[in-house]
């Protein structure tokens, strides 16, 4: 719990960015429902290919259009095993991007990237596991906003509660 408080308290935001339907009201307020397409994460994990004909229908394009990556994991994130190694990976991305970005495509076509995610990914299921005490207040900080996102969405959102 000290180090969810720790990371709070540097970067606040980590918390009112999760206010989903206060920050979904500005967009609202500027564009209208109709002109807004919104998925559920949970939603295109269970079924991808429904929810990509979702946005088929809000663009009026192709719906029975498959991407063949559609069931393909991509760019996944990781627990570095060695969080320094991946601070120096970012910076040396970043520098290459600017300097020289020809570069980074090759090391695309060499699968580079997937190396170094099979070399510097800890696996371990207990590795990014939130304590019982922080779920518990995140969802108590977030209820009011769940329950906002269900009305406006005339839906339930179960993984989002307790």
């Amino acid at each position: 719990m000290d180090t969810f408080h720790k990371a709070v308290g540097l970067h606040p935001l980590l918390i009112t960015n999760g206010n989903y339907y206060h920050n979904l009201r500005k967009f609202l307020d500027l564009f209208g429902a109709k002109n807004m397409c919104i998925l559920i994460k949970e939603d295109i994990d269970k079924n991808p290919e429904a929810e990509l004909k979702k946005v088929y229908s809000f663009l009026e394009v192709d719906p029975d259009y498959t991407p063949p990556i559609l069931n393909k994991p991509v760019n996944q994130g990781i627990v570095p095993k060695f969080p320094s190694l991946e601070v120096l990976k970012i910076r040396l991305f970043d520098t290459l991007n600017k300097k020289a970005p020809q570069l980074i495509v090759y090391s695309h076509k060499l699968r580079l990237g997937e190396m170094y995610r099979r070399l510097n990914s800890d696996k371990r299921p207990d590795r990014f596991k939130i304590e019982d005490e922080v779920m518990e207040k995140l969802f108590a900080d977030y209820h009011d906003e769940v329950l906002h996102i269900e009305r406006f969405l005339g839906r339930t959102l179960d993984a989002w509660k307790r």
